[in-house]
C-alpha cells in the first residue's frame, strides 16, 4: 500500500514538472540610439491616475508608488508581445541601467495621481503598481496575502499635447 502510494506521488510530481512553462528570453537587443529622442526635454505631458478595485468594490491607488515612464522601443514591443501572449518573466531585465537611461520615473500621490511634464512627443509606456495586503488563510492559520498588481497602458503624445489617463483593471 506504501509502495503505490509512493509511485502515485512521484509521478504526479514527474507530470507536474512537464507542465512547467520555461521563462520567455528576449532576444532583442537594446539599443540606446533607438530611444535617444525620449532623453530629450519636450512640450507633451501626462496627467494620470491609477487604481484597482477589489472584490468587495473598494478603490486601491498606487499611492507612494513609483509611476515609469517607457519609451517604445524594440525590446520593450517583444517584452510587451511576451505578456499579452502570457509567457513569464525570466528574461526581463528592469534592473539593467542601460535599459533605463531613457525612462522618467515619478510617485503616486495618496489618491493615486501622477504628472509627467517636459516629455517629447512620441510612443510611451506607463507602468505602476496597485497592491495591498488582505487577510487570508495560510497553512498554519490567518496571514496577511499580497493582492493587486501592475498597471499600464501606452501612450502617443504629440508636440504640445497633454494627455488624461487612467490606469485601471
Amino acid at each position: 500500500m506504501r509502495a503505490r502510494l509512493l509511485s502515485m506521488v512521484t509521478a504526479m510530481l514527474a507530470l507536474s514538472a512537464c507542465a512547467v512553462q520555461k521563462p520567455y528570453v528576449i532576444t532583442t537587443k537594446f539599443d540606446p540610439a533607438e530611444v535617444a529622442w525620449s532623453t530629450k526635454p519636450g512640450t507633451a505631458s501626462i496627467h494620470g491616475q491609477a487604481f484597482m478595485k477589489t472584490v468587495g468594490g473598494d478603490v486601491k491607488t498606487c499611492a507612494g508608488n513609483e509611476v515609469d515612464l517607457i519609451p517604445f522601443n524594440s525590446y520593450v514591443t517583444e517584452q510587451q508581445d511576451a505578456v499579452h501572449h502570457g509567457l513569464t518573466w525570466g528574461g526581463f531585465s528592469y534592473l539593467d541601467p542601460a535599459r533605463k537611461v531613457a525612462w522618467r520615473t515619478t510617485r503616486c500621490n495618496a489618491q493615486g495621481d501622477f504628472v509627467f511634464s517636459n516629455i517629447p512627443a512620441g510612443h510611451w509606456l506607463i507602468e505602476t503598481t496597485a497592491t495591498w495586503g488582505a487577510v487570508g488563510q495560510g497553512w498554519i492559520g490567518p496571514e496577511i496575502q499580497r493582492q493587486g498588481g501592475v498597471l499600464n497602458q501606452e501612450a502617443t503624445l504629440s508636440a504640445d499635447e497633454h494627455k488624461d489617463m487612467v490606469l485601471s483593471r
